[in-house]
């Protein structure tokens, strides 16, 4: 990985070059640490989700989603308090830094909650019912909980019930046969969006589930990583290509939060990378090596593909690099550089292998950095 980790550090941006030096190689001087974080701080992304901090310490307009209200329509995605949370998160901000640390209170606050969450009449019944519908591992806790994990915040005693049920819903996969086991269908409505749905207490695994956990330690013992490869397997198994699942709650539907109804696909440069390359990097954090058969297959790939010269190419980079929720992670600055999505997939290939090759004790030393 000697030829990988020398480009990342010759042709990276500052992002690149932090958390490669402190999370990977573990060989950065308080010096070189105080420089890049100075250098991330200008970064254009960086600038903007300092600009969108309130007084509350909340960064930009509500959670999950945008609003054509004056006053709360998003200028950039990075004006959702998700989006900004997660480029917090990706950029590895410390958590003793006042936007993260304000942000972090400002969401353990229920006024200002409030405030950013039920600004209409459904989402103030949506915000009343917010406990009730933790069960289901569903509701508008769960990005709450989960940007509080990418912040590093996830382990703490008010979230650590939300935490238990993440494990439970992984657990459910081991204990049907199909999804119909759990789900609901009546193909004789006449809806144009027809779907098999969960109940509002059906607990199933989504892509939130699976970031709680990889930014989470408290959970990790050998029987709860045995469960987790179990239920990864199983879902391959479970799951169809053109499965869709979506979440009724008060007797309404609504889309799923990226459950995952669908086997997963191991990355290829010719598949795409569209969510790829985020959630392999979060299915490595739970430890689970490649005893997890798409861990297994997705690292062997790689390895084959940085055995000639350490860089993993792949296709033209998206045009949209904002960290949404259900969109990829994009460390570089500036694409303008011909290297610049070269860089992000390297350094995805070198964190990825990394985390399978070293299990959850790698896991643990990256959230310990940025504590």
């Amino acid at each position: 990985m000697n030829n990988s980790i020398d480009f990342l550090l010759e042709n990276a941006g500052p992002v690149i070059q932090y958390r490669l030096r402190k999370e990977i190689l573990c060989e950065i001087t308080p010096a070189e640490e105080e420089t890049l974080l100075a250098q991330i701080y200008q970064t254009p992304y960086f600038k903007l989700v300092e600009s969108y901090a309130k007084p509350s310490g909340f960064i930009g307009h509500g959670i999950h989603g945008h609003s054509n209200i004056p006053g709360r329509v998003h200028e950039t995605p990075l004006q959702d308090g998700e989006t900004a949370a997660r480029l917090l998160a990706c950029y590895a901000i410390p958590q003793a830094h006042s936007l993260v640390s304000d942000f972090v209170a400002a969401l353990r606050n229920s006024d200002t909650l409030q405030y950013e969450i039920a600004y209409n009449k459904t989402n103030r019944v949506t915000f009343s019912n917010r406990y009730k519908e933790i069960a289901s591992g569903n509701g508008w806790l769960l990005p709450v909980f989960t940007m509080l994990a990418l912040m590093g915040h996830g382990d703490e005693a008010d979230v650590q019930p939300f935490l238990n049920v993440c494990l439970d819903a992984f657990g459910v996969v081991l204990q049907v046969k199909s999804l119909a086991e759990i789900l609901t269908y009546k193909p004789e409505r006449k809806l144009k969006y027809n779907y098999p749905y969960a109940g509002a207490n059906t607990l199933y695994p989504c892509q939130y589930h699976l970031t709680m956990l990889a930014h989470t330690t408290s959970w990790r013992n050998p029987i709860n990583r045995k469960m987790l490869v179990n239920a990864i397997n199983a879902i391959d198994a479970l799951t169809q290509e053109d499965d869709e699942i979506v979440q009724r709650f008060r007797n309404k539907g609504m889309s799923g939060l990226g459950q995952f109804n669908k086997p997963f696909v191991p990355y290829t440069a010719a598949a795409g990378e569209w969510l790829s390359r985020k959630y392999l990097t979060e299915l490595a954090m739970l430890g689970v090596g490649r005893e997890a058969n798409v861990i297994c297959t997705t690292a062997n790939y790689v390895e084959e593909q940085l055995a000639s010269d350490g860089i993993l190419k792949g296709g033209k980079a998206p045009s949209s690099k904002y960290p949404v929720a259900y969109g990829e992670v994009f460390l570089e600055p500036n694409y303008r550089k011909k290297t610049a999505h070269t860089c992000d997939l390297t350094f995805w290939a070198v964190q990825f292998l990394h985390y399978v090759n070293h299990g959850s004790r790698q896991c643990l030393k990256t959230l310990e950095a940025r504590s």
